[in-house]
């Protein structure tokens, strides 16, 4: 009985979400996106929310990108936000309530499955990726037409591109994931203290950890690798004083870079290891250069602040810094 009785009030408390959530697309006078799917870490939640914000722009969506919520934090718009919302809006008291992202996330994505998937017509619909993921072009013609006539749109799946509209509206989608204020404001401070007696300062960006089995270890590189590769290319700034700062998710110990200019957050000046990601990629985007293996996270912090980076894709990769390019979130999918 007690089962069924809940089975009754999740089915009850769907059908009220998904008509909260018609209602809300109708005074705001605009179509929503509803992103309730959490896929891969930091750097996978901004490469997906950029496009779909391009989208949103392109055709005057409103995104509700709950998915977001356990780095809400980090940003400066999101985390006065309890629905993380683009355009941005605050809900200072909601964000207060303990736990209130999560339930949110659970009501939407519970409305979300009531609606029949990649039926591309009415009101409601609810797109969902295959496995394994293709790139779903949401600047076709079918999709623009499907998303304007609808109210509420689920969408469940990473990856989701829309590259020429994002290299439209990619001032307006910087402005709007940018780190929160007074992390980027610490974050110009350390940097500047990294960049006394320098003049170029390249960012490294150390993936190991859970590299060491992703893709079978192919992009795990022992700390060793990454600093033959790091004085290779200070020897190609003549005349310049090189620093390094150093990201990374296992712990570096200083003696593994004697003889280089080499800096790294200190522990005990981050609060939380979640902060601590913001940190690192807030710093990144404050380097000259980039050099990182293929990671969202480091492309994400070249796309931000139009930072050049290299992604090393092999163990026997020269590195030369003729070939650093600013990331456009263009050449990322699967990472």
């Amino acid at each position: 009985m007690k089962r069924i009785r809940r089975f009754v009030v999740r089915s009850l408390l769907s059908r009220i979400t998904l008509l909260m959530l018609w209602g809300y697309s109708v005074l705001r006078g605009r179509p929503v996106i509803c992103l309730t799917a959490r896929h891969g870490q930091l750097g996978n939640r901004l490469f997906l929310g950029a496009h779909l914000i391009a989208t949103a722009m392109q055709n005057r969506l409103e995104v509700l990108n709950l998915s977001f919520s356990d780095y809400a934090a980090l940003l400066e718009t999101s985390h006065q936000d309890a629905f993380c919302r683009f355009p941005h809006r605050r809900t200072p008291s909601l964000r207060r309530l303990d736990g209130f992202r999560d339930r949110c996330l659970r009501w939407v994505d519970a409305a979300g499955a009531l609606i029949p998937t990649n039926k591309a017509t009415g009101a409601f619909l609810h797109y969902q990726l295959g496995d394994p993921e293709e790139i779903f072009d949401c600047n076709s013609p079918s999709f623009r037409r499907a998303v304007t006539q609808a109210r509420v749109i689920f969408m469940r799946g990473w990856s989701y591109r829309n590259y020429a509209e994002l290299a439209t509206h990619a001032p307006a989608v910087r402005q709007h994931l940018r780190p929160r204020a007074d992390i980027l404001d610490r974050c110009q401070t350390f940097a500047a203290k990294f960049r006394h007696g320098i003049d170029v300062l390249i960012g490294v960006h150390i993936r190991q950890g859970d590299y060491r089995t992703a893709w079978g270890g192919g992009l795990f590189f022992e700390t060793q690798q990454y600093v033959a590769w790091m004085r290779l290319l200070q020897s190609q700034f003549p005349n310049q004083r090189v620093g390094f700062f150093i990201a990374s998710n296992e712990v570096q110990r200083p003696e593994s870079f004697d003889g280089l200019n080499c800096h790294q957050l200190p522990a005990e000046a981050i609060p939380s290891r979640q902060e601590a990601l913001g940190y690192d990629m807030t710093l990144l985007s404050l380097c000259d250069y980039i050099l990182a293996p293929p990671s969202t996270f480091s492309g994400w912090a070249s796309f931000i602040n139009q930072v050049p980076i290299h992604f090393i894709r092999t163990s026997g990769d020269t590195i030369d810094r003729r070939d650093f390019r600013v990331c456009q979130l263009n050449e990322c999918h699967g990472w």
